[in-house]
This record gives structure tokens, sequence and C-alpha cells, in this order.
């Protein structure tokens, strides 16, 4: 009976240690996500920058193909008269 109770006692030092490991390793993945999360920061606004442009520069071949497109059309009505 003695030894069971020092077997529970070890059990429950070695329960307390792997405890205070995950703690710690948790406390680690938490900080280099703050830390993941920040330096990446500017590459973030960059790529919402280049994506807003993107966007910028797609209207403008849109409203470019619209302009070519009408063209076209007088071109042809203007052949034809």
């Amino acid at each position: 009976m003695n030894y069971l109770h020092e077997d529970i006692d070890a059990m429950h030092g070695e329960l307390q240690m792997w405890t205070n490991i995950k703690n710690q390793l948790l406390n680690e993945i938490h900080k280099q996500k703050r830390l993941s999360a920040e330096s990446n920061k500017p590459l973030l606004a960059q790529l919402q920058h280049l994506q807003e442009e993107i966007r910028k520069r797609q209207r403008e071949i849109s409203s470019i193909r619209g302009n070519i497109l009408r063209n076209e059309s007088r071109i042809k009505e203007l052949l034809n008269v």
C-alpha cells in the first residue's frame, strides 16, 4: 500500500511536469503567432495595395475595350454608308 501512494505521488508530479511543459509550449506558440502576424503586416498592406492596382487596371482595360468596340462599330457604319 505504501508503494501505491508513492506511485500516485510520482504520477501526479509527472502530470504537473507535462502540464507545465504544455503551457509553456502553448505560450510560445501564441508568441510566435503574434510575431508572425506583426511581421506580415507590411506584406499584407503591400498585397492589398497591389490587389487594388490590379482592379484599377482591369477597370481601365474594360473601359478601353469598350471604346475599341464602339470605335469599330462606328468605323463599320461609316464604311457601309
